[in-house]
């Protein structure tokens, strides 16, 4: 279980899915939506991603 679904939650989620692909792994956080990169919005927005 990793407490927070921010930059460091996502990573720590990666890492550990890395080590142990079958390991049972739960983000808990408040926000409604799924992690998402916020370093990412201004090139959404520039339509440079999708």
């Amino acid at each position: 279980m990793i407490i927070g679904n921010g930059p460091a939650g996502v990573v720590a989620a990666e890492t550990l899915r890395h080590a142990d692909a079958q390991a049972d792994i739960t983000l808990i956080g408040d926000e409604p939506e799924p992690p998402y990169s916020r370093m990412a919005i201004p090139y959404l927005l520039m339509a440079r991603i999708d």
